[in-house]
């Protein structure tokens, strides 16, 4: 539980940098985010690109890429209750 533990501390989050931070293999990460995603206790956001890149925007400390699309994930009211 401390993938959940993570990201409800967090808010948004992108599967890059929650694998920095816990010094995991993104591929490795990919497959808890996977279960925790179908058991309901996080949802994915896709995120259209930053039209002004990642200065200024409220989620540039979580996110690790400048005009693209990204993934993030933020844990569910399930996945609050887990907790």
């Amino acid at each position: 539980m401390k993938l959940l533990k993570i990201i409800a501390n967090k808010g948004f989050y992108s599967k890059n940098a929650i694998a920095k931070e816990m010094g995991v293999a993104e591929g490795f990460l990919e497959e808890m985010v996977e279960q925790l995603f179908r058991m309901g206790y996080i949802e994915k956001v896709r995120e259209q690109g930053c039209v002004g890149g990642c200065k200024g925007c409220a989620k540039a400390s979580c996110c690790s890429s400048s005009n693209a699309n990204v993934v993030f994930i933020r844990i569910t009211e399930k996945g609050k209750v887990r907790l």
